[in-house]
């Protein structure tokens, strides 16, 4: 189950960081968990941002209905 999860939002970041138009922070402080931000997004990469963020949502929920002792998922909206 970890290692789902970990391969499901390290791709992500990835595919973030490959992006040569949005800008991004993040770091893993310690094992099991990972802060990513997203600090400049142009306006016509929003799409293909909101289909990351469903996949996301969407991927790590199933994993979570499987073993929801396991994973806990955060979503944060809106900070800046």
């Amino acid at each position: 189950m970890c290692a789902a999860i970990s391969v499901l939002f390290r791709t992500a970041a990835r595919l973030l960081e490959l992006q040569p138009e949005i800008r991004i922070r993040g770091c893993a402080p310690k094992t099991g968990r990972l802060e990513l931000q997203v600090e400049e997004l142009p306006a016509r990469r929003q799409d293909w941002m909101v289909g990351l963020s469903d996949f996301l949502v969407r991927g790590a929920g199933d994993l979570q209905e499987e073993n929801p002792k396991a994973i806990r998922l955060q979503v944060i909206e809106g900070e800046v």
